[in-house]
């Protein structure tokens, strides 16, 4: 698949990750937010295993990025501590993306 098709899928999967955490805490939703929440990681879990076997380290890295921007995205304001967790994983992505531009070169 192509990479658009990946991030889209990705998008997916994050939508419906959130969409089972926010369930979750309804009262007599509970069932529902579980089956979201279980699409949407082993969606997320196909997609990176597929991009694993692609050997392409930029492929993998940007896939893993924009996982983490959706689910920064996603982040409750108040979860100070998940928000910066995520802030300095996608520093991390973005670094190593660079990294692998100027090894291109």
């Amino acid at each position: 698949m192509d990479l658009t098709g990946l991030v889209n899928n990705i998008f997916s999967a994050a939508v419906n990750i959130d969409k089972g955490r926010k369930n979750l805490t309804l009262d007599g939703f509970e069932h529902i937010g579980r089956l979201f929440y279980e699409d949407g990681i082993s969606t997320i879990l196909e997609i990176f295993k597929n991009a694993q076997a692609s050997a392409d380290p930029q492929t993998m890295i940007l896939l893993e990025l924009s996982f983490l921007r959706l689910e920064f995205q996603f982040c409750n304001d108040t979860d100070t501590i998940t928000r910066s967790s995520l802030a300095y994983a996608i520093q991390s992505f973005e670094d190593s993306i660079r990294c692998l531009k100027i090894i291109e070169v």
